[in-house]
């Protein structure tokens, strides 16, 4: 996320998904920056080691099947996870759950690509 068009682009996703940055967490449990769905917070705590250190101190497992939707999302909210899980999506995440149909999408940011174009595949259908 390292050059303008990057940055650009995961801000103002991120914006749109958080109502301007005033919710990280929404009433269906979805958090982050991205507003991550609940299925996804276990491919995430396997990736990312500080939100697998995080949850598996708090839970034991990362596992969101255990009922603890509403608990891991008010983890993955906090500041200090909700951008590190969105940066997680952009890079890695979205390409391992929508199977090849989206790719690191910062090389969709590259081009110029934003939410109308790969973001709205890539990252409204699961946020």
């Amino acid at each position: 996320m390292a050059c303008p068009l990057r940055a650009c682009a995961f801000i103002a996703q991120a914006r749109h998904a958080t109502d301007g940055f005033l919710s990280l967490k929404a009433s269906n449990n979805a958090a982050g920056a991205i507003h991550l769905q609940p299925f996804n917070f276990k491919l995430a705590c396997e990736q990312i080691p500080e939100l697998n250190t995080k949850f598996m101190t708090q839970f034991g497992t990362c596992d969101p099947g255990t009922g603890k939707n509403s608990e891991m999302a008010n983890i993955i909210a906090q500041p200090e996870f909700a951008f590190r899980v969105a940066v997680w999506w952009f890079i890695k995440g979205s390409r391992q759950m929508l199977n090849e149909v989206c790719g690191d999408l910062r090389f969709d940011s590259d081009c110029g690509l934003g939410a109308f174009q790969m973001y709205g595949r890539c990252v409204l259908p699961l946020s």
